[in-house]
C-alpha cells in the first residue's frame, strides 16, 4: 500500500512519507541494476566522477604564464586618471607573487602585494596599508582574482587577467561588487 508523498501537516513531508520516497527510488535503481542497466549506470557515474580530473590535466600545461613586469599603457586605459602603474607578477611553485605600485599623479606612491595559490585559498593582500584578502582561479585562460575586506570604497571587486596575443600585453577587467560600481579595463605593456 503506498503512502502519500507530502503529509497533511502543512505540506511538509513526514518521516513516513521520507521514508516511502527513499525506498521508492532505491527500488527503481535496484530495478534498472536488474534490468541491465548497471553497465550505462556505472559509465555515468565514472564520467561524473572523472570529468574534474581530467579538465585539471588538460588545463595543467596550458595555463598562462603571467610573469614580468606590466607597465600601465596610459594610451589604451582612459580609467588610469594620471597614474602610473606598475604589476610585477611571478608565477612560483604554484603560487602567484604579485606586487602593484601605484604612482598618483601628486607623486604619492603606494604598494599594494600578495602571495597565493590559484585554486580558490583566500590568501592575505596588504593593499597599500590596508589588510584585504584574495582567493585566485583560473577561468581558462584567465586568471581571476576576488579581492575582499578592501577599504569602503572598493570592498569587493573581480580582476580578470587576460594575456594578449605573443604575451607581450596584459588586459585586466575590474568588476567594481561592493558598492557597485562601472567595470573598468586597463591593459598594461610587458617590460621585462
Amino acid at each position: 500500500m503506498a503512502q502519500p508523498f507530502l503529509s497533511a501537516h502543512n505540506g511538509h513531508r513526514s518521516a513516513g512519507a521520507l521514508r516511502w520516497s527513499a525506498d521508492h527510488f532505491l527500488a527503481k535503481d535496484v530495478t534498472i541494476l536488474r534490468k541491465g542497466g548497471h553497465v550505462a549506470c556505472f559509465r555515468w557515474a565514472l564520467a561524473v566522477l572523472a570529468a574534474p580530473l581530467l579538465t585539471s590535466i588538460a588545463f595543467a600545461g596550458s595555463t598562462p604564464n603571467f610573469s614580468g613586469t606590466w607597465q600601465l599603457d596610459t594610451a589604451k586605459s582612459p580609467s588610469a586618471e594620471g597614474r602610473t602603474i606598475t604589476y610585477t607578477i611571478q608565477n612560483a611553485s604554484g603560487k602567484i607573487n604579485f606586487t602593484r605600485v601605484v604612482q598618483e599623479g601628486d607623486g604619492k606612491e603606494v604598494t599594494s602585494q600578495f602571495t597565493c595559490d590559484t585554486v580558490g585559498t583566500q590568501c592575505d593582500f596588504d593593499e597599500g596599508g590596508h589588510k584585504a584578502h584574495v582567493s585566485l582561479w583560473f577561468n581558462g585562460a584567465a586568471l581571476m582574482i576576488l579581492k575582499t575586506d578592501g577599504p569602503k570604497e572598493d570592498s569587493t571587486t573581480q580582476w580578470k587577467l587576460e594575456l594578449g596575443t605573443g604575451g607581450n600585453t596584459l588586459k585586466v577587467e575590474f568588476e567594481h561588487i561592493d558598492p557597485a560600481g562601472k567595470p573598468e579595463t586597463m591593459v598594461f605593456d610587458k617590460k621585462s
